[in-house]
């Protein structure tokens, strides 16, 4: 272990890592309230004396099936040591609810920050998404094909910036006819086999010269037998951005694999600093 490594994970573990130990308040609300019981939660990460201060709203994976909020605790302390506060949200998963559905909880959870992180010491006119994988998916179409809920803030650019990790493929589309009835299961069951759907929620699809966007970090990994197609597609994607107008750097996460590239943000410091000095730069 080199020493600079060694620093990072001491100071997160003092500091801000395990245990949570630097967020000096945390809250938990019910961002949709029209959905009563139903409500997914979002937990706000806030330090003393946070005024102000740009935000970071995390987004799990999980396939758009599984996950949850709480994933790595080590990003809390990241981020609030850097001068963010720090929101991480569910959403309602499938096959409760469609990917669709998926789509509106996550803008509905952004808005809900934006009207009201100023009572946790963040500023709502700030924000900076952070999506692993389905996180990624989602995040991702937000900033670039925003529904009404999520329009105005991306277009005003409240939405300042997107760091994309490991989705498997930003052309749901192509992938989807280039694999036919070799879709992964999970694919499957999530965006289903009609092509027109799929070239809806395909985030490359989306993309259109008209459309402000936030600009983007797109990190992949080599992920065991689709290292390739995660580092071509993650490359596509950002040039497709910039052929539009955007901005979008590419972070090579080869040495990690799908797992290990979201649980070493907080405790490797060539993918920590590279997301800390791409959310700094654009938070002013």
């Amino acid at each position: 272990m080199n020493f600079l490594r060694f620093l990072l994970i001491f100071a997160i573990a003092v500091f801000g890592g395990v245990g949570n130990a630097i967020a000096q308040s945390t809250t938990t609300v019910a961002y949709r309230p029209d959905l009563g019981e139903a409500s997914p939660l979002l937990d706000i990460y806030s330090f003393d004396g946070a005024a102000n201060a740009p935000v970071v709203i995390f987004v799990h994976g999980g396939t758009w099936q599984t996950g949850q909020r709480q994933q790595g605790p080590n990003k809390i302390g990241l981020f609030n040591n850097a001068g963010f506060v720090y929101v991480s949200i569910d959403y309602r998963l499938v096959p409760e609810v469609r990917i669709e559905d998926e789509l509106v909880d996550v803008e509905y959870a952004v808005k809900w920050v934006s009207d009201h992180i100023g009572q946790y010491g963040g500023n709502g006119q700030n924000l900076h998404l952070f999506g692993h994988s389905a996180g990624a998916h989602l995040v991702t179409m937000l900033a670039i094909a925003p529904r009404s809920v999520a329009r105005s803030l991306v277009q005003s650019g409240a939405v300042r910036s997107v760091y994309a990790s490991d989705l498997h493929t930003y052309d749901f589309l192509s992938f989807a006819q280039s694999m036919g009835a070799h879709m992964p299961p999970a694919y499957t069951r999530a965006i289903g086999s009609d092509l027109a759907r799929i070239a809806t929620l395909s985030p490359l699809q989306n993309i259109s010269p008209s459309r402000r966007s936030p600009d983007f970090l797109i990190s992949f990994s080599a992920q065991r037998n689709s290292a390739e197609l995660r580092r071509n597609s993650a490359n596509a994607f950002a040039e497709a951005l910039r052929a539009a107008g955007g901005r979008a750097e590419v972070f090579d996460g080869s040495r990690y694999n799908h797992k290990t590239i979201i649980r070493a943000v907080g405790t490797e410091p060539d993918i920590s600093d590279a997301i800390i000095r791409f959310f700094k730069t654009h938070a002013g």
